[in-house]
């Protein structure tokens, strides 16, 4: 999945389903079992422990039976039950997936890994997973803004009398003009000598 999305990216955006095919013959059994023999010979006739599942599609032929095909098929993956107890049929979740797809008088084999784990090379499957998580990091994101502006607090202002804001003036106390304009105003010698001594 990680490669897909990193390489593949951009091309899987133009694309509903990857067909990938490793060979192609004649549609009759006994070419695709020979076909079958040389595309499997090197990954299933060994020791190693592995799973297996027929996917089996035609269009527009009517002369394969499809239960022929696919015992031809699983016939010689286990290689006559040479192999049988490394190589087992999984329907649900196998290693890797034999597909053979008929179209007309043609059929095309693959042999394709994690068939189930990359939803069955179908890109609209693969990438809703991708595009889901994206929409619900995109989620969180616009819900930790939203919180950032709602935690912002305005300052609380004082309950009393007595508090003033830092621009109003205090009644109390007069300002120099006004002083200075009583001081002149005034007939008392007394002030007059304050201000000259000040």
């Amino acid at each position: 999945q990680g490669l897909l999305r990193s390489e593949f990216q951009t091309f899987i955006n133009y694309n509903v389903k990857l067909f990938i095919e490793n060979a192609t013959c004649y549609a009759s059994v006994e070419d695709i079992t020979k076909v079958a023999q040389t595309m499997l010979e090197g990954v299933f006739h060994n020791d190693t422990p592995k799973t297996f599942s027929i996917v089996y599609k035609a269009r527009n032929n009517n002369s394969l039976n499809r239960d022929d095909v696919i015992k031809a098929v699983a016939t010689v993956a286990t290689d006559n039950d040479k192999w049988k107890d490394s190589v087992k049929v999984h329907l649900d979740n196998p290693e890797w997936a034999i597909t053979v797809d008929v179209f007309q008088s043609i059929a095309f084999l693959g042999l394709l890994p994690d068939f189930v784990l990359l939803a069955k090379y179908n890109v609209d499957n693969l990438t809703a997973e991708w595009m889901k998580k994206d929409e619900e990091k995109e989620g969180e994101k616009e819900e930790e803004k939203e919180g950032e502006g709602e935690n912002v607090v305005a300052p609380v202002e004082e309950e009393g009398e007595n508090v003033k804001s830092p621009t109003e003036k205090k009644e109390d106390t007069p300002s120099r003009e006004e002083v200075a304009e009583k001081i002149a105003t005034s007939t008392d010698p007394s002030s007059n000598a304050v201000l000259s001594e000040s």
